[in-house]
């Protein structure tokens, strides 16, 4: 896929376009300074990362698909998530690619699209990873948490909310994609436009600004309040658990460690949201790119090591037996006393 994002914009730099033409000799030359060229490395070490951990999660699916189908539903919404980001990534990689041409510039169009798409798709990856975690606590609360075989009706109301809160984000990512989209179609046709440009032409654009920007902290809000609800519910599931005496290692792992890095990757996302907002008076490029260059580092590490948690638990298959086997697992370790402590201990084997 990084192969495919350079092959991309070497294509972009190669179009017809005059305004990519102004260069004498034309061509493409890859030039820009340290920090660009840093962020640039960054997008393409975590687009490898996260399509390793798009391709792993085909395991934990194939694995639970019969037997335990929503929880590779969970898995399924985690590789969507995880090839989302991949996807932005690359899209980011050709657009930082095609913008630091030193032969030639940029097409304003072109470049527009490719952000255009970056957005998107990051947007979407978002939503989807909450998704996922949601899907896997509801898997661990019916299967080993609840007496009957279906999640009492506050129960299920409250999945239904956590999924519903899911809808909403996904639309508040699609409508704050087609926001900028907007925005930077007024924005190409104000620069084709040149001197014949009026001041109402101008206003569109900046009023197109303005929306994409409200839009994108409502969004930004929304999804930083996902972390204090997701939090809540894993703590719930917690107690749940403790409650009726079990120790189950995978609503441990939500709890005790997706929990505080989902938290602490909304606020990181509210600190940056607030410094690249135009309250915040960044006067010179260096800092503008060692802003974006810290946000994305950041966004990146958060992002994996929650992904990397969630599939590091479809691995072990004790995690997954089936409810009816609830002593055995006390047994195995998997599930112990509260007086008692976790025990890893090898994988049963699976009856057919």
């Amino acid at each position: 896929m990084i192969l495919l994002a350079a092959l991309a914009s070497m294509l972009f730099s190669r179009s017809s376009f005059v305004s990519a033409q102004v260069a004498v000799e034309g061509g493409f030359r890859f030039e820009a300074d340290p920090l660009t060229i840093g962020d640039l490395a960054i997008w393409c070490i975590f687009d490898l990362v996260f399509l390793i951990i798009a391709g792993l999660c085909v395991v934990p699916i194939m694995r639970l698909r019969v037997r335990r189908p929503q929880a590779s539903y969970a898995y399924m919404i985690l590789l969507a998530a995880s090839l989302f980001t991949a996807i932005q990534a690359s899209f980011n990689i050709a657009y930082i690619i095609y913008t630091n041409n030193a032969l030639a510039f940029p097409n304003v169009e072109k470049a527009a699209v490719l952000q255009d798409f970056t957005v998107f798709f990051g947007n979407w990856s978002s939503p989807l990873l909450y998704c996922a975690l949601v899907l896997l606590l509801r898997d661990r609360q019916k299967h080993f948490l609840s007496s009957q075989t279906a999640l009492k009706k506050s129960e299920a109301l409250l999945y239904d909310v956590q999924l519903g809160f899911v809808a909403l984000l996904v639309l508040l990512a699609t409508v704050t994609s087609g926001l900028l989209a907007n925005q930077n179609v007024l924005v190409v046709r104000f620069d084709d436009l040149g001197q014949d440009a009026t001041l109402e032409d101008f206003q569109r654009a900046v009023d197109a600004e303005q929306r994409y920007q409200n839009s994108l902290y409502v969004f930004e809000a929304l999804w930083s309040f996902s972390a204090l609800c997701f939090a809540g519910l894993a703590a719930y599931v917690y107690v749940c658990a403790k409650n009726v005496g079990l120790h189950d290692k995978v609503v441990w792992m939500m709890h005790f460690a997706v929990t505080p890095l989902y938290i602490l990757g909304a606020v990181q996302g509210i600190v940056f949201t607030i410094l690249f907002s135009p309250a915040v008076q960044v006067t010179t490029l260096v800092e503008q790119e060692s802003i974006t260059l810290s946000s994305d580092i950041l966004n990146n590490i958060f992002y994996a090591a929650l992904s990397v948690i969630v599939l590091a638990a479809g691995f072990k298959r004790a995690y997954w037996l089936k409810s009816d086997q609830r002593d055995n697992l006390v047994h195995l370790g998997v599930l112990d006393l509260p007086s008692g402590n976790y025990l890893e201990l090898e994988d049963p084997p699976l009856q057919k």
